[in-house]
């Protein structure tokens, strides 16, 4: 049974559980919440994880369940209205999925120009056209750097780049001068993560004035 741990308002240690089913069709079933080992509550369905539930600790204090869809799944935990620091939904958290995304579209560039040139596979139809992977990977791993140290500009060329490259990458697959419709595919949805957590760094960088 799958499950997340979490650490509670001003606690390092993590004492709260939230663990859950899958059914058949992978979808979230019998969700468990529990603290110091006690269950308290539960939410049966994904339809009812969707909406959230609220849940009242021993100390009073209401805690916040919910299921998010973004394009992937995550989880809001909040407590008296704050995002606990593992939730989902924390800033800190999107902000470093941004970066990570963007490392991530880095390293995919990478693998796909050693794959090419170690295999001879042709991706794209000319001549050493395939050394464009090696030159893609190495802008984003230079961009993932500098929004992880938090310059917008950086993140807004990340888009940019991303944006034309889903345009240009599609057109270029319909007239048959890259043989690789999943690298135009991949753009799209690493552009749609970053964009969905695009506020996460203006919020902490105004949090941290």
């Amino acid at each position: 049974m799958p499950k997340r741990m979490f650490s509670l308002e001003g606690e390092k240690e993590k004492r709260l559980e939230v663990s859950w089913s899958l059914s058949w069709n992978l979808s979230w079933k019998n969700i468990q919440i529990f603290v110091d080992g006690n269950q308290i509550g539960i939410i049966p369905d994904k339809k009812t994880f969707l909406l959230g539930q609220t849940f009242t600790l021993p100390n009073g204090s209401k805690l916040i369940i919910k299921l998010l869809q973004y394009p992937s799944y995550g989880l809001h935990v909040s407590l008296n209205g704050l995002p606990l620091p593992e939730s989902d939904d924390n800033p800190v958290n999107r902000y470093k999925n941004i970066y990570i995304t963007i490392y991530g579209f880095a390293i995919i560039n990478l693998l796909y120009g050693i794959f090419s040139i170690l295999f001879k596979v042709q991706f794209i139809n000319w001549k050493e056209g395939n050394i464009a992977y090696i030159i893609i990977c190495i802008i984003f791993l230079l961009l993932g750097y500098f929004v992880q140290r938090k310059s917008s500009t950086a993140l807004l060329i990340a888009i940019y780049f991303l944006f034309i490259g889903s345009i240009v990458g599609f057109c270029l697959t319909s007239m048959g001068y890259i043989n690789n419709l999943g690298w135009a595919a991949i753009q799209v949805l690493f552009l749609i993560n970053i964009i969905r957590d695009y506020n996460a760094m203006k919020m902490i960088k105004k949090s941290e004035k």
